[in-house]
C-alpha cells in the first residue's frame, strides 16, 4: 500500500485494488481537511470492489493476527466495509469510499460508524 497525505491525515491505499486503509478516525478527519475529492478519485475503481469485496482479510495493522470483520452500512445495505475489532481501522474495497461519498454526505456518515460499532 502507498500512503496519500490528505492534509495532516496520512491514509493507505493500494494501487492495484483501489483500495483504502483508514486508520480509526483518518476518515472523518480527511474529509474535514478538504480530502472528499482525492478521496472519491482514489476509490473510483468501481470493477476493483466487486472482485475483491468478498474476499476475507486481515488487518494491516494489528500485523494480520485479527480478522477483519465485515458489515453492511446502516445507511446503504448494497455497501459492506471491513473493520478491525481491535484497533478500529477500517477498509474500504475500491468503489466503496466513492459510493458512501455519492451518498447524502450529512449524517450518513456518522451513522455509518455508529452502525459498525452497534450504537
Amino acid at each position: 500500500m502507498d500512503p496519500i497525505t490528505l492534509g495532516t491525515v496520512v491514509i493507505d491505499h493500494c494501487a492495484g485494488c483501489a483500495g483504502i486503509w483508514f486508520d480509526e478516525g483518518e476518515l472523518q478527519a480527511g474529509l474535514s481537511q478538504g480530502g472528499k475529492r482525492e478521496l472519491r478519485r482514489l476509490s473510483a475503481t468501481a470493477e476493483a470492489r466487486a472482485e475483491h469485496d468478498l474476499k476475507a482479510a486481515r488487518c494491516p495493522r494489528c500485523r494480520d493476527t485479527v480478522d477483519l470483520i465485515r458489515a453492511p452500512s446502516p445507511t446503504d445495505p448494497d455497501l459492506h466495509v471491513d473493520f478491525c475489532p481491535e484497533c478500529g481501522g477500517v477498509w474500504y474495497d475500491g468503489g466503496e469510499v466513492e459510493q458512501l461519498l455519492s451518498d447524502s454526505l450529512g449524517g450518513r456518515i456518522g451513522k455509518f460508524f455508529k452502525g459498525l460499532v452497534g450504537g
